[in-house]
């Protein structure tokens, strides 16, 4: 068995109409599924593919990344049917995620998968990802692997950020400053708008409530009894809801935020102001769509119908009883303009007009607070949390 990698200009006439024949095959005769599957992308595809006595036993494309999704993406997989069982398909997608990552490293890969091979999927490194939807009369979920070596990177970063974080409290356990360090949690309800402005609709806003899943952890460092900073880490559900006639739709993500921040009041009677700044990870998009009587959902984690990424400033006012209120802005657009959507074969950019600024105002409770250190008053009960 001989196996070939190859562009599509790089494949001969034979090559060509032997790959064709094999995906008719499978795809459409023995899965009894009329669709085009000549549908422009080969082009842009590299094309890999085991040979033996001039047969092709297997084969895969793979899309450049921007072609289907913002990532590379491996598609029309096949074995022909007398040779299956003999591992050939993890062979060929093993072999395929090495020219991805050779070609595309720390971009992952996003696939279509049918259904009844998920289990495949998953054994080749991929995690689903998307609920099922359907695709050309068949059942699929969206899957999606990170890039190996991007993934060692992170485990030894989040490693090396928890050692340094465990080195740094017990290095200030035993620093004999006349300062204060301590961590709070709390939770947020949170009632959530948007500034919407498209080119061909007007939408209406409507508030959006939400009280999960939101949980905040914070480090605090009071300089004195009336100045200190904060910073800390946060995941927590933000999004909107708009409506253009009679059709009402519900736009969320989870995210990972890390804010820092400043704090000016009194800490004794735990009565202040604050305001910062704070960058957030959305990783799990979720759409939700009504027309009528017909609803209509799709999620995505790690997708990219959002920015990655999008930074935020925020203002507050602590009360005494453990309970404070916070304004929060979103500077950069909730959803990623460029995301292209595939619906059978068709490509539309549903965000590419919509420009949507997110703000909400969110009352904050506080579930705890720990002391680190409190060299002012070593032997005194732990005073009432502030939090965020």
């Amino acid at each position: 068995m001989e196996w070939h990698i190859k562009t599509f200009a790089e494949l001969g006439a034979g090559e060509l109409y032997a790959i064709l024949a094999l995906r008719q095959e499978i795809f459409i005769v023995e899965q009894n599924c009329p669709y085009l599957d000549a549908d422009n992308y080969d082009k842009d595809a590299i094309h890999i593919f085991a040979t033996e006595n001039n047969l092709i036993l297997a084969y895969c494309r793979l899309l450049l990344p921007q072609i289907k999704y913002n990532e590379p993406s491996i598609g029309r997989v096949v074995v022909k049917k007398q040779y299956r069982g003999n591992k050939i398909g993890y062979e060929l997608m093993e072999r395929a995620l090495m020219v991805s990552d050779k070609l595309f490293a720390g971009k992952g890969n996003r696939i279509s998968a049918q259904v009844h091979l998920q289990q495949f999927y998953e054994n080749c490194g991929f995690v689903v990802v998307s609920k099922p939807y359907d695709e050309d009369g068949i059942p699929h979920k969206r899957c999606f692997t990170p890039n190996p070596k991007t993934l060692k990177i992170m485990f030894k970063k989040l490693f090396l950020a928890i050692v340094l974080l465990c080195l740094q409290n017990q290095i200030f356990a035993q620093k004999k400053e006349n300062k204060k360090l301590y961590t709070t949690t709390n939770f947020e309800l949170i009632f959530s708008f948007a500034d919407v402005d498209s080119v061909d609709k007007d939408y209406n806003n409507i508030v959006r409530f939400t009280c999960f899943f939101h949980l905040q952890e914070f480090v605090h460092w009071d300089f004195n009894k009336y100045l200190g900073v904060f910073s800390g880490g946060a995941i927590r559900n933000v999004g909107f809801i708009i409506e253009d006639r009679d059709i009402k739709q519900k736009f969320r993500s989870y995210s990972l935020g890390l804010p820092i921040g400043i704090k000016l009041g009194n800490f004794e009677k735990n009565y202040y102001l604050y305001a910062g700044g704070e960058i957030e990870y959305l990783f799990w998009f979720k759409q939700k769509t009504f027309e009528g009587n017909k609803k209509t959902v799709s999620d995505d984690w790690f997708g990219s119908q959002t920015n990655t990424f999008i930074p935020s400033v925020f203002a507050g006012i602590q009360f005494p009883k453990g309970i404070n209120v916070k304004f929060k802005y979103y500077l950069d657009n909730f959803f990623n303009q460029d995301y292209t959507a595939y619906s059978n074969g068709i490509a539309s950019q549903p965000y590419k007009n919509i420009d949507s600024r997110m703000f909400y105002v969110s009352v904050c409770f506080n579930l705890k607070n720990k002391h680190i250190i409190d060299r002012t008053r070593p032997r005194q009960p732990t005073q009432q949390a502030y939090n965020y």
